[in-house]
């Protein structure tokens, strides 16, 4: 049986009966990733979970679209538009033809608490 995991919190608050779960995984670990898990774990405390990383990357991608753009709706979905592949500390940000975020998927395992990556995200047919 597949269990899914939302937080890193729910992983802390099982213990070990998380050992062993699997999920979903959109991460892509990189020197930045890393960069970016080690500064937050200095200013917070402890490592952040994908929610964070992903939250840091949609603030960072829409304040450029902001600066880009301007103010107005449509000036910053156009800008969000053109700064695709947007290089986020989880990996390439892309978007499909209509708009969707093509991401690719692997899979995780929760192990001694901590989440790893078992398999590497899928390719897409996002340009």
């Amino acid at each position: 049986q597949q269990h899914h995991v939302a937080r890193m919190q729910q992983v802390e608050q099982a213990g070990a009966v998380a050992e062993g779960v699997r999920l979903p995984w959109s991460m892509v670990t990189s020197s930045k990733s890393r960069k970016f898990a080690k500064r937050f774990t200095q200013r917070f405390g402890r490592s952040p979970d994908y929610a964070a990383a992903h939250m840091y990357d949609a603030v960072h991608l829409l304040v450029a679209a902001m600066r880009r753009g301007g103010l107005d709706r449509t000036g910053i979905q156009e800008a969000i538009w053109s700064l695709a592949p947007w290089p986020g500390v989880t990996g390439p940000i892309r978007w499909d033809a209509v708009g969707g975020n093509c991401r690719p998927v692997g899979m995780g395992v929760i192990r001694a608490g901590r989440v790893q990556s078992v398999s590497l995200p899928a390719s897409t047919s996002c340009h």
